[in-house]
């Protein structure tokens, strides 16, 4: 019997090690002062994505000037200090700017942080958002246009706190002056960023709990203003301490529940705006990780960074964010000014010269390159990069083989939003069965668990029926290891693909409240085959007839929405979708972008999905019109929105 107990502790121990096994590096190798090879590394990943050895900005980021993830890796190069062709990148922006400004809202009708972010770019790359020069726009000032003035073409509002937030830091980025009689003033701003902080001390586009990537833009935002008044003060502080509660064991952030690399990336920036030392600050540091702990637990082999943990795959938008945030621990370790600080602040006046700081600016980025660290990436992946340009669009594929610009059908999931990216797609396809939301590929372990327990039990059983066991006790050592398969297995959601779109999730009362009928369609696109994306036109997507889902019949219940509806049409017959929910956008409800991988723009720039319930459109979202019984509810692909719909 001794015999017996001795082989299942073994076999526990040795399940306990598989248990907890993961196949990412060993993350906690890294240590503070190695925050400069891992940038170095991310360099090193951008060049061999982009298919260079030499200038990252002349490669395919060039091309995407104008889109966020482009953006952003041209600010973080510059703020590292990469000697890198920034002139070339300012030209291939401020064409962009040019041609925006031909159209009727610009750079966009709502989000005031494509100005906020291109005022920030313009400056890393030695240029002067007050006084950009354009050939058909002429002179162009970027920061009255998307700050001050803002209001005098739509509110800096209009799309939420971070209109307010990112307008803000755009303003203190060179501690630009605000003219007499302008729209609004530092005053306005932050008045408006304080009136909105909740109950528990964070900040969120909607609900009633803190958000860590708004609350940490509001600290980066509110950092210069700090020691200027009690009020400023006693709000930040609030902020801080929030986000020390929200932190994870492992030191990273969470956003909608799920731990991600950009929520700790923003954090980190956040906490290198305050001075606070996350090496050493107790607030942050938690289970023995602090945030740099946290972060790298996202890198993966090639350099990059995941949006979750343990995918493996690397994110364009997860890694530029990462590297930001390096980059700012990195000014912050080598007492440089913050990330977003490209003058020196005067608390009192306001009035700095903008021309000593640009100098300052120039300066920064013509250091010597820095060597990255080499990477090994294998010899099949095939780089490729998209060169549609999107004003207002971006989606980020977690596949290293594709930087994604513009429309596309991989778009992946992210929870970010606000100035980082356009949107947030979240979706359903057929490629795609389910995710644990803390960010573990838990399926892939278990199987591998499983297989090793039957593995090693096989042998145990051999080695005790060799040494002529009584039954009795091979009958117990069987039993252990077959209780402790179902335990396993009991505790795993392993799911089909066809099994995943066949059950419904979503907790419904015991009886549903009626029926409605629901179809999907394209048809108004084949009266615009000429304005159809090219990689759409001989895609089995688009159906002769244009017909998606013919109607079908659906029970909904109490309080259902169209989008529930729509939801549950889709996940029945495996039909792609992607959506924008309702707290990442300005407008508070879920918009859809894409359906049977067909998204907005795709057929021309008033082209997208609508819905009309009983043949009336709604003027509200989707997810705000609740169905009732005998409701007939038609999705359609509109080519000029909506009026081509009959």
């Amino acid at each position: 019997m001794k015999k017996i107990v001795s082989i299942f502790l073994a076999f526990a121990i040795l399940i306990t090690q598989f248990c907890v096994f993961d196949s990412r590096h060993n993350v906690m190798a890294y240590e503070i002062q190695d925050n400069q090879n891992v940038i170095n590394g991310i360099i090193d990943y951008s060049k061999k994505l982009y298919g260079t050895s030499g200038s990252l900005l002349l490669s395919g980021l060039l091309e995407n000037s104008g889109n966020p993830n482009a953006d952003w890796y041209a600010v973080a190069l510059s703020r590292y200090n990469i000697s890198d062709d920034y002139n070339s990148y300012l030209a291939s922006l401020t064409n962009y700017i040019d041609s925006s400004y031909q159209t009727q809202y610009k750079l966009d009708p709502v989000k005031s942080t494509e100005w906020q972010r291109i005022i920030l770019t313009v400056l890393s790359c030695g240029g002067d958002p007050l006084s950009l020069d354009t050939k058909s726009s002429g002179q162009i000032n970027l920061v009255s246009d998307g700050v001050y003035n803002r209001g005098n073409t739509a509110s800096l509002g209009k799309q939420g706190l971070s209109g307010w937030v990112w307008g803000l830091i755009a303003l203190d980025s060179m501690n630009y002056k605000i003219p007499d009689n302008s729209y609004y003033t530092r005053e306005n701003i932050i008045h408006e960023i304080l009136s909105q902080q909740l109950e528990d001390g964070g900040f969120s586009l909607m609900g009633t709990s803190c958000d860590a990537d708004l609350t940490a833009n509001v600290i980066t935002a509110l950092a210069p203003h700090y020691n200027e008044n009690d009020t400023v003060r006693y709000a930040v502080d609030r902020a801080v301490n929030v986000l020390s509660d929200t932190q994870g064991t492992d030191g990273d952030f969470q956003s909608f529940r799920t731990f991600n690399a950009e929520s700790t990336a923003q954090v980190m920036i956040a906490l290198t705006a305050m001075n606070i030392d996350i090496s050493s600050d107790a607030r942050f540091i938690k289970n023995g990780n602090n945030i740099f702990d946290g972060l790298i637990r996202y890198r993966c082999d090639d350099g990059g960074f995941s949006h979750v943990q343990g995918t493996g795959q690397s994110n364009q938008m997860s890694t530029v964010q990462s590297m930001m945030a390096l980059v700012s621990l990195y000014r912050y370790s080598t007492s440089q000014s913050s990330f977003f600080d490209f003058g020196v602040y005067d608390y009192n006046a306001h009035n700095n010269s903008t021309d000593q700081a640009q100098d300052k600016v120039q300066q920064e980025y013509q250091n010597s390159e820095v060597s990255v660290v080499a990477e090994t990436m294998p010899e099949n992946d095939q780089i490729t990069v998209s060169q549609s340009k999107v004003s207002d669009t971006v989606k980020t594929d977690v596949s290293e083989s594709e930087y994604i610009s513009g429309k596309n059908s991989k778009a992946e999931t992210s929870s970010v939003s606000g100035i980082f990216t356009s949107e947030s797609d979240e979706k359903v396809s057929s490629d795609k069965i389910s995710q644990d939301t803390s960010g573990y590929d838990k399926h892939i372990n278990i199987k591998f668990i499983i297989f090793i327990s039957f593995a090693v039990g096989t042998v145990l059983i051999l080695i005790v029926c060799k040494k002529n066991i009584k039954l009795r006790n091979n009958l117990l050592i069987i039993f252990t290891l077959i209780t402790l398969l179902i335990l396993i297995i009991s505790s795993t959601n392993i799911k089909s693909k066809d099994k995943y779109y066949s059950d419904n999730d979503i907790k419904k009362p015991e009886s549903p409240a009626g029926t409605v009928n629901l179809s999907i369609d394209c048809n108004t696109i084949l009266d615009n085959m000429d304005k159809l994306d090219s990689q759409l036109k001989n895609s089995s997507d688009i159906s002769d007839d244009g017909q998606i889902l013919a109607a079908s019949e659906y029970e909904f219940y109490e309080g259902d929405s169209v989008y529930d509806i729509l939801q549950r049409a889709v996940k029945k017959n495996k039909i792609q979708i992607a959506f924008q929910g309702s707290s990442q956008n300005s407008l508070g409800t879920v918009y859809i972008k894409s359906i049977n991988n067909i998204y907005e723009f795709s057929c021309g720039e008033l082209s997208g999905w609508i819905f009309t319930v009983n043949g009336k459109q709604s003027g509200k979202g989707c997810s705000d019109v609740t169905v009732s019984d005998g409701d007939v509810i038609r999705w359609a692909f509109s080519c000029d929105l909506g009026r081509d719909i009959k």
